[in-house]
């Protein structure tokens, strides 16, 4: 997805990687095969090369399948079916729908970084969270292109057939859920996170590099699901379903496909690994 919130963004190390220190996934029945990677969607320049079992399973990929239609997002139609999500209609502004500690607390994060207070009041509770987050990542220097945007273009270069699970429509659609009809509470979470980006950031980071989905579940999905449960399934359990039949119709066919999609959407009981796991599937880590 073309968004990043400190619990989805997964970053990774600045020191060297190994073979073993990959999302990436082997999954198979009888002799078929599909390849399933874990994203992120803000790099540093440094994390590139990227580890080799991403790009080995890209090399005996025939067809990539994103989460979304990555091209479309450059797209100027697509780009103001976004303007709703970011914005606040004509004549409405933030502060009036935030309670004054709420308000005061956004105002005083912003003033603080000298950014300017009048602007964020024109943006969405959505528009607010998605920006600062950016900007918290920038700051410490994630400005590269991600996994899946990293791949997509290659794909493109290399003539690879290219995919995607769900409509562009869709994502702006989840995104448009994030405030849950609630911009204050979403507000209050989002300064909460960005008080302790240093400690969320470490663990998702650790997590990401030793591959384990456990702790990036803990890390990155165990306060959504509690603080969020309707944003939590939404985001992850419904479009995890939504998916499942699409990914299972990839086994039977002619191509060998390689599935890229946000890392957390493979952790935990309602990640798609343990799902297909309790179909019958077998998954290896590359």
């Amino acid at each position: 997805m073309k968004y990043v919130s400190l619990s989805l963004v997964f970053l990774l190390s600045l020191s060297a990687w190994t073979a073993n220190s990959a999302a990436v996934y082997k999954v198979s029945k009888a002799n078929d095969v599909v390849y399933v990677g874990g994203t992120i969607h803000l790099l540093t320049d440094a994390d590139f090369p990227l580890p080799a079992p991403y790009e080995n399973a890209y090399q005996m990929a025939d067809e990539l399948v994103f989460e979304t239609d990555i091209a479309a997002f450059s797209d100027p139609s697509i780009q103001m079916k976004m303007a709703p999500v970011m914005l606040q209609k004509p004549g409405e502004s933030l502060s009036a729908q935030l309670s004054s500690e709420t308000s005061a607390s956004l105002t005083q994060y912003l003033e603080e970084r000298g950014l300017p207070v009048v602007q964020f009041d024109a943006l969405s509770a959505t528009g607010v969270m998605l920006t600062l987050t950016i900007m918290e990542f920038q700051a410490q220097g994630f400005l590269a292109e991600g996994v899946d945007a990293y791949y997509h273009a290659k794909g493109l270069e290399n003539d690879k057939a290219i995919s995607w699970l769900e409509s562009v429509d869709t994502q702006i659609a989840v995104l448009d859920s994030f405030d849950n009809g609630d911009p204050d509470a979403l507000i209050a979470y989002t300064l909460a996170e960005m008080e302790r980006s240093s400690d969320v950031i470490t663990s998702l980071h650790d997590a990401w590099k030793t591959g384990d989905l456990d702790a990036m579940q803990k890390s990155g999905m165990e306060e959504m699901k509690r603080d969020f449960p309707e944003v939590y399934k939404t985001l992850m359990v419904d479009r995890n379903n939504a998916w499942m039949p699409q990914i299972e119709a990839m086994f039977g066919d002619d191509n060998t496909e390689y599935v890229l999609v946000g890392a957390l959407h493979l952790a935990g009981a309602d990640g798609i690994l343990e799902m297909l796991e309790a179909k019958g599937y077998k998954v290896e880590r590359l």
